[in-house]
């Protein structure tokens, strides 16, 4: 009903879960943080003013929800990276074009029906440092662990759902992927004990163990 009241709502909660004065696990949150972006794309507000509708709570999520959806209303067929690296390049703020960036590789994930190797090279079209090459990764990573990789369009299924096959992939994307593996095995609350992917972590060699473990560690405190 009102847009620009989106950031205040979730950081109401936000506040509220930092102080431990919610009994559910807040993870709850990062799905209805995605749809609410979601809402945002389908209002057709620019996306500088969604993001700042969305603000940065929840991993960021309503700014990945709002790129998705833009992208598979703008772009229902088979896209070209390079055309989509326009979409966030004129973002002033660094983590809005980061996160803008990761809702890129989500929809590359999506709409490009190639192997996931192949997939993840086209991010070097997009981004300009390491840290926006890591998530366009990340972004391709999680869409890829809902299950329906190359459909059209982003997935509404749940994060988590698929493993990755960091072992098998070149060794330029195991980092991102296997730290990607990590992070969302405890997307969602309840989809393995915190033990049990710590565990998985410490099962890849040395120089993956740490980049893992802080992906694993965020979730516990978000």
């Amino acid at each position: 009903q009102d847009p620009t009241k989106t950031n205040k709502i979730f950081t109401d909660i936000w506040d509220l879960a930092v102080k431990q004065k919610i009994s559910d696990d807040p993870r709850i949150f990062l799905d209805p943080a995605h749809e609410a972006g979601m809402m945002l794309a389908s209002l057709k507000i620019p996306l500088e003013e969604a993001f700042a509708f969305c603000g940065t709570t929840f991993k960021q999520g309503c700014m990945h929800g709002y790129i998705m959806d833009y992208i598979d209303d703008k772009y229902p067929n088979e896209i070209d990276p390079k055309s989509l690296k326009t979409i966030c390049e004129n973002l002033k703020d660094p983590l809005s074009k980061i996160n803008c960036i990761h809702g890129l590789g989500h929809e590359l994930t999506a709409k490009i029906k190639k192997d996931l190797p192949e997939v993840l090279s086209t991010c070097k079209d997009i981004a300009e440092n390491a840290s926006e090459l890591s998530a366009c990764q990340s972004g391709i990573f999680m869409e890829y662990t809902k299950g329906k990789p190359g459909t059209g369009s982003h997935s509404h299924n749940a994060v988590g759902l698929v493993r990755l096959p960091c072992t098998t992939l070149p060794d330029e994307y195991k980092k991102t992927c296997i730290a990607s593996e990590g992070a969302y095995r405890q997307y969602n609350p309840s989809h393995e004990e915190f033990k049990t992917t710590y565990e998985y972590c410490l099962s890849n060699d040395a120089e993956y163990i740490p980049s893992c473990m802080l992906a694993v560690s965020e979730r516990e405190v978000i």
